[in-house]
């Protein structure tokens, strides 16, 4: 099994050497690392096998080795619990997480650390006991962490750049700015080195983007590889110790400090921006549903409407209403849009709110529906379809094919998962996710159609 080794001797030191002299002229380094092949075998020592490295061939040295050399990577090193040291790596990431994410859900009076917040703590805990991350592992989960956000992120900031956002840029760029000056006038105040800083910045402002920036920067400096270890330590130092004091501030600072400039508590301001978001709708905290829903189904007794064929009913209120079964002595009927309704036909209307109010002033509504339930459902998809980016939901009404949007009703639309107000004037942008109501082959027509 293969096990690392290094040198216990430095260059200043060589004269005291016990190993061959002619191996002395290959130490080069303060610490030359080589790599042995060990083998144990029943009833014996474990054994050298075979050196490889600049002394290879060298067997006169090999009697001094123990002297010269001590263990520093075991590869199969087993403990006494029977594990091995390879696995400890994959146990303490594991459990970090779980620990993390448990710690997070603990409130400290009106605060909670959050799962990233608790994992980092109780990483830096475990890794108190001398387990280390391959850092092949490390690259691999923030290039998946930098992915995640860039993937849930990208297409709503490309969409949103327009002359409404110039003051969300601008303030971007003040804050990484001011930042930055901050981090430089600190580090130098206090003589920081560069992984300090780094750190300092990542933690401050709470962007673990910063920690894997950083630590490729730090090992493009052309250091020794002791030099670069050393500061990308220190940059991970630095992250886990500002980190939980940069999301504290950041709460203390929107509590307590934010509301008295503003003139509002926070609570205040989100009902208010709800409000902006849904025009004359109430709040609803989870769990709450409004008691007069957009969306509704009824079931009426024709009367005025007969002598019309579905669709003329339809059309006449604005496609804002569909009828989704008809009862005809008994039986029911298929509702096609040429069918003519009859005198005391019952049908199932769903629409929108007034649109089937109003069809119901002109019949009685049946409370006995008997057998014409349907099945309604929701469907989200996301708005890509090509040469409608940037329509509103007017336009967009319009440019679909009737037959197409046929017994479909746009429930709610999002955006970086912000809901938008349900308005004529509200312009869809690619990316934008909605939610279509109507019966199941309705809606997922209406999905494909989407994009």
């Amino acid at each position: 099994m293969a096990a690392r080794y290094e040198c216990r001797i430095a260059d200043d030191s060589m004269a005291d050497c016990p190993v061959h002299e002619r191996c002395n002229r290959l130490f080069d380094s303060i610490s030359i690392r080589f790599r042995y092949r060990l083998r144990a075998r029943a009833g014996r020592s474990r054994r050298r096998d075979r050196l490889s490295g600049p002394i290879a061939g060298q067997g006169q040295c090999l009697r001094a080795v123990d002297d010269t050399y001590r263990l520093v990577e075991p590869t199969t090193q087993r403990g006494h619990d029977g594990l091995a040291t390879s696995h400890l790596s994959e146990i303490a990431l594991f459990l970090s997480l779980a620990a993390g994410y448990f710690i997070g859900q603990i409130n400290f009076g009106k605060f909670q650390l959050g799962g990233v917040g608790g994992s980092l703590l109780a990483a830096v805990v475990i890794s108190q006991a001398g387990v280390t991350i391959d850092n092949g592992v490390k690259a691999i989960m923030f290039a998946v962490f930098i992915y995640a956000v860039g993937y849930d992120s990208g297409p709503g900031f490309f969409n949103s750049l327009n002359r409404k956002t110039l003051r969300e840029i601008a303030m971007a760029v003040f804050l990484a700015a001011t930042a930055l000056i901050t981090v430089v006038v600190c580090a130098k105040l206090f003589h920081m080195n560069k992984g300090l800083a780094a750190g300092l910045a990542g933690g401050a402002l709470t962007q673990s983007a910063i920690i894997g920036t950083a630590g490729d920067a730090i090992a493009r400096l052309g250091l020794s590889a002791d030099e670069v270890k050393s500061l990308q330590s220190d940059v991970a130092i630095a992250y886990a110790v500002t980190y939980v004091f940069g999301s504290l501030g950041a709460i203390i600072v929107c509590v307590n400090v934010l509301p008295k400039f503003m003139g509002q508590s926070l609570r205040d301001a989100s009902v208010e921006a709800e409000r902006d978001l849904v025009p004359g709708g109430p709040s609803r905290a989870p769990g709450q549903l409004v008691a007069l829903p957009e969306l509704v189904g009824r079931t009426y007794r024709i009367d005025f409407s007969a002598g019309k064929t579905v669709k003329e009913v339809e059309t006449l209120h604005r496609d804002l209403l569909t009828i989704e079964r008809v009862k005809r002595g008994g039986h029911a009927l298929d509702p096609t849009p040429d069918l003519i309704l009859a005198p005391d036909d019952v049908v199932l209307v769903v629409g929108r709110r007034e649109a089937v109010v109003d069809f119901g002033s002109n019949g009685s509504e049946v409370a006995d529906i008997g057998d014409l339930g349907v099945v309604m459902q929701t469907r989200e998809g996301v708005f890509t379809r090509k040469g409608m980016n940037h329509t509103t939901i007017a336009a967009a009404r319009e440019l679909v094919d009737r037959d197409m949007r046929h017994g479909v009703y746009i429930q709610s639309v999002s955006r970086a998962g912000q809901p938008l107000p349900l308005l004529p004037e509200t312009k869809l942008e690619h990316g934008d996710v909605i939610t279509f109501y109507g019966s199941p082959k309705d809606t997922k027509r209406a999905v494909e159609a989407a994009g």
